[in-house]
């Protein structure tokens, strides 16, 4: 196996190469493959909760599905394939789609949940690369300091605490998340 890391550590890989890949818990980045520490206990609760209650929403509108960690295409030459924690894809977005490999396109919404061992640089470096793919909002959550940081195509940044609930606008019509929620008991 260390033979293969090395080999993929060399050249640039195409999606194509990625996803032929034995690995798990890894991303594409312009070429490179970058591996993804495993999540912590807050992390995984932050991720269900806002999953859930996202979910519910999807459920209830009909608009598309929620789900976690699908590959997603978001550019090529270098390609880069990331698999948000989060996210919501419209069924127009789906329609033929291949469903065995990375979907191509950014989620109308991706959402990341900060890990101890990443940076808030690095999440809003993420979130600037779904967002020139086409996506609506990224939401970064921060469990250490319980707050949502949403950003949209239109460059707006706002930040929700506890006492806050998150609207989805236009993009995501007739959503409303409780900060307090995904952050409970926390």
């Amino acid at each position: 196996m260390s033979i293969v890391l090395d080999r993929v550590e060399e050249k640039l890989l195409c999606a194509d190469e990625f996803m032929a890949l034995p690995f798990d818990r890894v991303e594409l980045v312009r070429g490179k493959v970058v591996h993804l520490m495993p999540p912590l206990f807050i992390h995984s609760i932050c991720v269900k909760r806002v999953s859930d209650a996202l979910s519910a929403w999807a459920d209830r509108t009909g608009r598309g599905f929620v789900s976690v960690e699908a590959s997603f295409l978001l550019s090529r030459d270098p390609d880069i394939v990331r698999a948000p924690d989060v996210f919501f894809v419209t069924n127009e977005h789906l329609q033929g789609q291949k469903f065995d490999s990375y979907i191509e396109g950014a989620p109308l919404l991706a959402v990341e949940v900060k890990s101890k061992n990443e940076t808030l640089d690095s999440l809003l470096d993420k979130a600037a690369e779904y967002l020139q793919a086409g996506s609506q909002q990224v939401w970064i959550v921060q469990p250490g300091r319980q707050r949502v940081l949403v950003l949209s195509q239109d460059d707006s940044e706002i930040s929700y605490r506890i006492g806050e609930s998150i609207s989805g606008g236009e993009a995501l019509p007739g959503l409303d998340l409780s900060v307090a929620e995904v952050f409970r008991s926390l």
